[in-house]
């Protein structure tokens, strides 16, 4: 995943302020149509003002979520409709506007394979039903004449 900082060195009541920062995302990198995936993701603020923890989906959609204190462990589920590379971006700020933005992506595949192509290829060891009854009932006869029946 891509790590960010959106304003490292906010000021909060006349000190420095210390960023919060995703530590650690988990997730699948591919899904199927309508199949839900489940992401955990761990933040931390060393200052203790965590205050929310967005994901945007990256199919139009977001999630977001109160988060309080040092670190959290945040757990989200999403599907999506379509097929494509989707980019994830999950962002944690604070109370003092400070941020830290992380992306990551998911491939989403089709439920049923594109019967568009051509499935069999002369010589491959994918072939028909008809193709291997065919080659088996040639066989039978080759066998019944040496045998002279």
């Amino acid at each position: 995943y891509v790590r960010t900082f959106d304003e490292a060195n906010a000021i909060c009541n006349g000190s420095t302020n210390n960023s919060p920062y995703i530590t650690n995302i988990t997730g699948p990198s591919t899904l199927l149509v309508n199949m839900t995936g489940n992401w955990t993701i761990t933040a931390t603020d060393q200052d203790g003002n965590l205050n929310l923890l967005t994901v945007a989906w990256g199919d139009n959609t977001s999630s977001t979520r109160a988060v309080f204190g040092t670190s959290t462990v945040q757990s989200f589920s999403h599907s999506y409709s379509t097929v494509g590379l989707k980019t994830i971006t999950f962002r944690v700020s604070d109370l003092a506007g400070a941020s830290d933005t992380e992306t990551t992506t998911v491939n989403v595949r089709s439920l049923t394979p594109d019967l568009s192509k051509k499935q069999i290829i002369e010589g491959s060891l994918i072939r028909t039903a008809q193709e291997q009854l065919n080659e088996m009932t040639a066989k039978i006869y080759g066998i019944m004449r040496q045998l002279g029946l």
